[in-house]
């Protein structure tokens, strides 16, 4: 019997997948390219949806004041 040696070589059978993407690679790639872009969307419709909102706001405040003047005057 012979006794291992310190070095074995070590033979495979399995032959390494190159040219073929794994479904966790395309998902990180994927990943990398599409959530800068979905941030992107959001901060721009995040900022029109906020401006917007402040104009609803300011439209309902002038017209209280409006209505505030009117008030003022027939007393």
């Amino acid at each position: 019997m012979q006794r291992p040696s310190r070095y074995q070589e070590v033979s495979s059978t399995a032959q390494p997948n190159v040219g073929q993407v794994s479904f966790y690679d395309s998902l990180i790639g994927t990943l990398i390219i599409v959530l800068p872009l979905l941030i992107a969307v959001g901060v721009i419709f995040r900022k029109r949806h906020r401006a917007s909102a402040l104009r609803k706001q300011i439209a309902v405040l002038e017209q209280l004041w409006q209505i505030n003047l009117t008030r003022d005057d027939c007393h």
